[in-house]
């Protein structure tokens, strides 16, 4: 999706440009920044790979707040969480140590996002409570979708655990108006 101005352009860059979001903000006019580029994941025909696991539960504000405070700044603005709808939270003894939630988008389309505390990371937190999340959208007759930084293999492993599917690649740039 691009600009009025700037469709015509757009769809004369090749593809290799298109997927790409430095390569895309280079060959914009008027000063365009990378913003990102994407995977693009969606559930898989097999549906949701895991059940809602039992120690995941709904987060509180408190439970959000003291997660921020063990995520760097840049984690925390990636995750998305502080956006997210409905989030559930996974740690032991009631901490929240890894949170995931989604955002509805249009009126169909659940858009999930995750942070882990980079000292609980690879303990299944952050699998609990996108498990969660996912079982949840899904209850409500979502489609849910999920973008991982290219680069951030983490992210990109867990959708997969979950039953998800590549399904594409998105490039942003943001141009000035």
């Amino acid at each position: 999706m691009a600009p009025e101005h700037l469709a015509d352009q757009v769809s004369r860059l090749d593809p290799v440009t298109l997927l790409d979001a430095d390569l895309l903000a280079v060959a914009l006019p008027g000063g365009a920044s990378p913003f990102g580029t994407a995977e693009l994941l969606t559930l898989g025909a097999a549906g949701h790979a895991l059940n809602p696991r039992t120690d995941a539960r709904a987060a509180r504000p408190a439970d959000v707040s003291s997660l921020r405070d063990h995520l760097a700044a840049e984690e925390w603005a990636e995750s998305g969480l502080c956006d997210a709808e409905r989030v559930w939270v996974s740690g032991p003894s009631g901490e929240a140590l890894a949170a995931a939630g989604f955002s509805r988008w249009s009126s169909d389309v659940a858009h999930f996002c995750v942070a882990s505390a980079s000292a609980s990371r690879r303990r299944g937190h952050a699998t609990a409570a996108a498990s969660r999340a996912v079982s949840a959208a899904l209850e409500e007759g979502l489609v849910p979708q999920w973008r991982s930084r290219r680069g951030n293999d983490a992210s990109f492993r867990l959708a997969l655990s979950l039953g998800f599917s590549p399904a594409g690649i998105q490039a942003t740039a943001l141009v000035s108006s």
